[in-house]
């Protein structure tokens, strides 16, 4: 009874082989499928959310202590609208808003909560540094 599947192995364990040769060809082509250039992308994406959720979008500046020995800041919002928009834009990030009307709220919080401003300024400014834009 010779003839070309004359191998010694069963009728089960050539399916098992054959079975296991599938599945090893399965997992190495999902293993190997990988984007490097949309990973680098996602990575850019989110640190640039990163970055504009870090922003505190004003500017203050310490002017002097008043009587009390209370300090006073000159707070300045950096949002601008661009000629002919409604649209909002923060000239430090680049987040672009379609509103400005949380300002008040955050020139009290950070006058009360200067510490807060320089924690947030220094998180913003090592975040930058990480997208290379220093």
């Amino acid at each position: 009874m010779g003839g070309i599947f004359n191998t010694g192995l069963s009728f089960w364990q050539l399916v098992v082989l054959l079975a296991a040769f599938t599945a090893s060809v399965i997992a190495v082509k999902i293993t190997f499928n990988f984007d490097l250039n949309k990973f680098l992308d996602r990575r850019d994406k989110r640190l640039d959310k990163k970055i504009k959720n870090t922003c505190t979008h004003i500017q203050m500046e310490f002017i002097k202590k008043d009587e009390r020995g209370m300090p006073e800041y000159k707070i300045q919002s950096l949002f601008e609208s661009p000629p002919g928009t409604h649209q909002w834009q923060c000239q430090k990030c680049g987040l672009v808003r379609n509103h400005n009307n949380d300002y008040e709220e955050q020139y009290e919080y950070y006058a009360e909560n200067a510490d807060e401003y320089i924690k947030r300024n220094r998180k913003f400014q090592k975040l930058i540094k990480k997208a290379g834009a220093v």
